[in-house]
């Protein structure tokens, strides 16, 4: 979900080509060889920053491996959760801030040439959502309306193609119907002035088996 915010242009032309963008709820990082294999992943897919999810490491930190860096917040005393983002080594000097605020939540703020892009990585409970929802607002509305702001992660939620929302959700989803988290979240993206990318944009259907 990003929020637009200033000049989106670099010294380059468009800064969508210069920083690209992902997502992953890698499960888990705390067995051996996982976190090697998440980042060669995404090295093929030349990513240059991903939010990812359910890291499970202790602490707060950050960790180089091959040509990225781990930035990791910590997760709960039951080794649950713990939010971050995998970052390029190219973009490593213009990481700005990360920041922890809790095993679901986490930011990111990069300096770009024009303008300074925030990233928020979440990972929402599936049920009772309050709290996570009142600590994000809390989260965006400390950032700068200069900033350009994007929330990435894994947000359990299903939206629509209700065309009420279309403003804020356009009309590419995969399903015809918004749930109850879907609600949550278009809810929230409409109060603080977001737009649901991953819904605005013609998508593949998944691959299904004949029956």
């Amino acid at each position: 979900m990003p929020r637009h915010s200033g000049d989106k242009e670099n010294k380059n032309g468009n800064w969508k080509s210069e920083i690209s963008l992902g997502t992953w709820n890698v499960r888990t990082l705390y067995s051996t060889g996982a976190a090697h294999t998440v980042t060669q992943e995404i090295e093929r897919y030349k990513l240059k920053i991903v939010a990812i999810q359910e890291i499970r490491w202790q602490g707060t930190g950050s960790l180089d491996i091959n040509n990225h860096t781990i930035f990791y917040g910590n997760c709960d005393d039951r080794r649950q959760f713990g939010t971050g983002f995998i970052v390029h080594k190219s973009i490593v000097p213009n990481v700005m801030e990360f920041k922890t605020f809790n095993p679901r939540i986490s930011l990111l703020t990069i300096k770009a040439y024009w303008f300074n892009l925030t990233i928020i990585s979440v990972h929402a409970p599936i049920e009772e959502k309050d709290d996570f929802y009142d600590e994000l607002t809390n989260v965006v509305d400390g950032i700068p309306n200069n900033r350009i702001v994007v929330i990435l992660g894994d947000l359990h939620a299903k939206v629509g193609k209700e065309l009420i929302f279309k403003p804020t959700i356009g009309h590419h989803s995969l399903h015809e119907v918004t749930n109850n988290n879907g609600l949550n979240l278009i809810d929230f993206a409409t109060s603080k002035g977001l737009v649901i990318k991953s819904t605005m944009c013609p998508q593949k259907k998944p691959n299904t088996p004949n029956t």
